[in-house]
Parts: C-alpha cells; sequence; structure tokens
C-alpha cells in the first residue's frame, strides 16, 4: 500500500516511493495507491489499483473480491 496524501508529485510522490512501488510491482504483489493522483505516471504504471482515500481503502481491505 502507498499512500500519497499530496495532489501533486513532489516530496509526497518521491523517487523512494516510486521505487518501492515498482519493486512491488515487478514481484507480482498487489500495489493499492491511496492517492488523488489518478493520472501520475508512476501510479498508473505500477499500482493494481488506486483508490481515492482511506477510507476507500478501508472498504476495498473488507471487500477486495469486489475491486476498487
Amino acid at each position: 500500500m502507498a499512500w500519497l496524501p499530496a495532489h501533486e508529485p513532489g516530496m509526497g510522490m518521491g523517487m523512494g516511493m516510486a521505487a518501492e512501488m515498482l519493486s512491488a510491482h515487478r514481484a507480482g504483489r498487489t500495489v493499492v495507491a491511496v492517492t488523488a493522483m489518478r493520472q501520475n505516471l508512476a501510479v498508473l504504471a505500477c499500482a493494481t489499483l488506486i483508490v481515492p482515500g482511506l477510507d476507500a481503502f478501508d472498504a476495498w481491505l473488507a471487500h477486495p473480491e469486489a475491486g476498487g
């Protein structure tokens, strides 16, 4: 799970977070990005699922079979 609360890339989406997401993606793990940055290239390329906030993430955790 990657929590990216900022609406703009920058300190909230540093190279470290992008590298961690890429590593998990390449390892075949489910990568859930909690962010409003739905057009960020790193998020789009690496996330299995993008949810807009922590409430949506909680709902997904309760019923992951439902998707996002």
